[in-house]
């Protein structure tokens, strides 16, 4: 008899210790205030926020002890009790979400590898850019922009390029989004008497690219991202051994361009 009874002892400690947890637990989230998530699907629910990223995420624990996430494209409103201090998530002062409307200002330094037209060989070419935009919504963008290009620095066929680039965000979360960027417009070529270009004619630009934009400070943060410039020009160059000789490079620059912005 007596393991039966050793038993029903040891089942009935552990019934009433996990009553015992239970109770503790109720009374806990008794003592806090309900906070209440509306979704935009119709869906309601009450509990206590454990975390609550404003413009991501938000971690519910349901009178059940059941926690649930909600994406913040989901929610239509949330009622917030005053919920514990160690249980809020504060957002550093330093980081700010991209601005969902207004103007902006955009520096880039551009890496534009290529290759030589006549043996193939590799070249690096450099791009100097800046540009203001107006944010339309947290999406979408349009601006203006201008600068300078080396496409082959030996030779200095430089390029003023003046361009319009429209730009189309997807937010992640509050510091970090992806994007799509079309630029176009028209570069002029630029004369060099040292380097002997006697002659310079632009032509038209396009530049697509994709890539990430990363919330860093309240003033500013920064972008990268990958494309291909295409330009066209041509550019007339006087021998140096005979003043009525000259050389003509009609050229369709395709460079594979790797672009850093800081953009305030």
């Amino acid at each position: 008899m007596k393991p039966i009874v050793f038993a029903i002892y040891t089942m009935a400690l552990c019934m009433g210790l996990q009553a015992s947890a239970q109770t503790a637990n109720t009374q806990y989230l008794d003592s806090l205030k309900t906070d209440v998530v509306y979704l935009k699907d119709g869906s309601i629910f009450r509990g206590s926020i454990l975390k609550y990223y404003p413009n991501a995420t938000l971690k519910l624990q349901l009178p059940s002890g059941a926690k649930i996430r909600f994406d913040a494209k989901d929610i239509q409103r949330v009622e917030q009790s005053n919920i514990p201090h160690s249980m809020q998530r504060k957002e550093s002062p330093n980081i700010q979400p991209f601005k969902e409307k207004g103007i902006q200002y955009t520096t880039y330094l551009s890496l534009l590898n290529g290759t030589t037209p006549w043996n193939s060989d590799y070249i690096l070419g450099l791009g100097l850019n800046a540009a203001v935009s107006y944010t339309f919504d947290k999406k979408h963008s349009i601006g203006l922009g201008s600068g300078v290009d080396y496409y082959y620095l030996a030779q200095r066929e430089m390029v003023i390029p003046v361009f319009v680039e429209a730009k189309r965000s997807f937010p992640w979360k509050r510091s970090l989004q992806s994007f799509l960027m079309l630029s176009g417009g028209y570069g002029f070529g630029l004369k060099s008497e040292e380097q002997n270009v006697s002659d310079a004619q632009g032509g038209w630009m396009i530049h697509p690219a994709v890539g990430l934009e990363f919330g860093s400070s309240k003033d500013y943060h920064w972008q990268l991202d990958v494309g291909v410039r295409v330009q066209r020009a041509t550019f007339t160059f006087d021998s140096p051994w005979n003043a009525f000789e000259t050389t003509t490079h009609r050229m369709t620059f395709k460079r594979f361009a790797l672009r850093l912005g800081l953009v305030f």
